[in-house]
């Protein structure tokens, strides 16, 4: 898989700002200043998205079985009210997933994730002692595999995707 590319950018925001202007908006039902929740059908599924942004990129030395990688890592936010609303977000006969858009403030390197639904609320259940739920999404070296994470998660409890998100909308 590659990257975004700057012209997938610029697509993405061609199709946003028409949307967002059209008398109806067929396919972006709901949204917030940081996400937006996306309907959208193919000719094998229909798709229940709920997309989140972050531009806090990280990076940090990682050592596993002896040898250092780096590790990448985006902590997203979730508010109360983007909580409740994926609370009540799931549709039957749909593939309800959470869509994480990853880059760094400038724009130059965008990463997309993708975590079924079941598997954000999941990491989702839990607060910090200041009252915010996270989602830590990482990815250690060149592997082919996003790791996910809510507060206080063990090792145990890490959720994996493949880094290829197309995989999941087929």
């Amino acid at each position: 898989m590659n990257p975004i590319s700057k012209v997938d950018y610029f697509v993405g925001v061609f199709l946003a700002s028409i949307l967002g202007r059209a008398k109806q908006v067929p396919a972006l039902i709901d949204e917030t200043n940081d996400s937006k929740k996306v309907e959208f059908w193919t000719n094998t599924n229909s798709y229940n998205v709920y997309v989140k942004f972050s531009t806090a990129r990280h990076n940090r030395a990682a050592s596993r079985d002896g040898k250092t990688k780096e590790k990448t890592y985006w902590k997203v936010a979730f508010s109360s009210l983007e909580h409740e609303k994926l609370s009540t977000f799931f549709l039957e006969s749909y593939k309800n997933c959470v869509a994480f858009v990853c880059t760094d403030e400038k724009l130059t390197e965008t990463w997309i994730a993708v975590l079924d639904y079941d598997e954000a609320m999941h990491c989702l259940q839990s607060k910090t002692k200041g009252g915010n739920r996270t989602i830590t999404v990482r990815r250690i070296g060149k592997a082919h595999q996003f790791q996910f994470s809510g507060v206080d998660f063990d090792e145990q409890d890490i959720v994996t995707a493949p880094f290829d998100y197309t995989l999941y909308f087929q």
